[in-house]
């Protein structure tokens, strides 16, 4: 994978530079209650109003537990536009703790979102 390092003063040879980067990975720390963290993240119709590159969410099935299994995007991250589904997974504890997980099922633009 191609670098630039700050501070070198040099850019790449022209033909010199390696591909954008096909996977990434990033992880934060959240200071919250886990319970609160779920709700957040269930509450796919507010996404737009916190994550400007997502303009539009729609939940396409929700098996009557209250959380959604599959949900459509519609992405506009400047030189990326999709439009993607993701299936999801919940297992939550009573006490309102537990684990969620996705998996892409369809896009235009993206190969993988797990």
């Amino acid at each position: 994978m191609g670098a630039l390092r700050a501070g070198s003063g040099r850019l790449p040879a022209r033909g010199n530079v390696n591909p954008m980067a096909d996977r990434t990975q990033a992880s934060i720390v959240i200071d919250a209650d886990p319970g609160i963290v779920l709700d957040v993240i269930a509450d796919f119709e507010a996404y737009p109003e916190w994550a400007a590159e997502v303009k539009r969410v729609a939940v396409l099935s929700e098996e009557g537990d209250g959380w959604a299994d599959r949900v459509e995007y519609t992405l506009d991250a400047g030189v990326i536009k999709d439009t993607y589904t993701l299936d999801y997974e919940w297992d939550i504890s009573d006490d309102g703790t537990g684990v969620v997980s996705w998996q892409l099922v369809r896009a235009t633009v993206l190969r993988a979102m797990n």
